[in-house]
C-alpha cells in the first residue's frame, strides 16, 4: 500500500503542474479523511488507537492526492485554452517565463532539454490550460507551432 500511495503521489507532482491548490488540497482533504474512515470502519479498527488512525489518514489523503490529480485531467473533455508567455530566462533544464493572466506572476520551472533547445531567450512559449473535470485548473508548457515562420499559438 505504501508503494501505492507513493508512486501515485509522486506521478502526480511530477506529470502536473497545478494552478488551483486550494481547491485541490480542500477535495484532497475530503477525499482522504472519507477514505481513512471508510477504511477504519470497514477493518473494525478502533479510533483510539491514534497511530493508526493518522496513519490511515496520512495514507489516504496521499492516494486521494495521487488519484484526484490524475483524474481531472483525464476526465476533462474540453479542449485546452492556449495563452503565450515570453521566455525571460532559460537554462538546458530550467525556464523562467513571464506569463499572462491567470497566472500574474512569473512562472519558474524544470523542462526537459528537448523543449529548451527549441525555445530562446524572448522567444514565445505556448501555455496550455486546461479547465479540469472538478475545476482544478492546471498547465502545459510547450512550443508555440510555426506557420511560414510566423510564430502561432495553435
Amino acid at each position: 500500500m505504501v508503494l501505492c500511495v507513493g508512486a501515485t503521489v509522486i506521478r502526480a507532482i511530477n506529470d502536473w503542474r497545478i494552478l488551483d491548490w486550494l481547491t485541490l488540497m480542500l477535495a484532497v482533504l475530503v477525499a482522504g479523511t472519507t477514505i481513512a474512515v471508510a477504511l477504519l470502519i470497514v477493518s473494525g479498527e478502533r479510533f483510539t488507537h491514534r497511530d493508526r488512525v493518522i496513519g490511515a489518514l496520512l495514507a489516504a489523503i496521499g492516494y486521494g492526492y495521487g488519484a484526484i490529480v490524475p483524474l481531472n485531467m483525464w476526465l476533462d473533455r474540453e479542449l485546452p485554452q492556449t495563452v503565450r508567455g515570453v521566455v525571460l530566462e532559460l537554462t538546458p533544464e530550467h525556464v523562467v517565463i513571464d506569463a499572462p493572466a491567470p497566472f500574474g506572476v512569473q512562472i519558474s520551472e524544470e523542462i526537459s532539454r528537448d523543449l529548451s533547445e527549441r525555445l530562446t531567450v524572448g522567444g514565445p512559449i505556448c501555455i496550455d490550460l486546461y479547465r479540469g473535470a472538478f475545476r482544478i485548473r492546471s498547465y502545459e508548457t510547450r512550443v508555440c507551432a510555426t506557420i511560414d515562420g510566423a510564430v502561432s499559438s495553435e
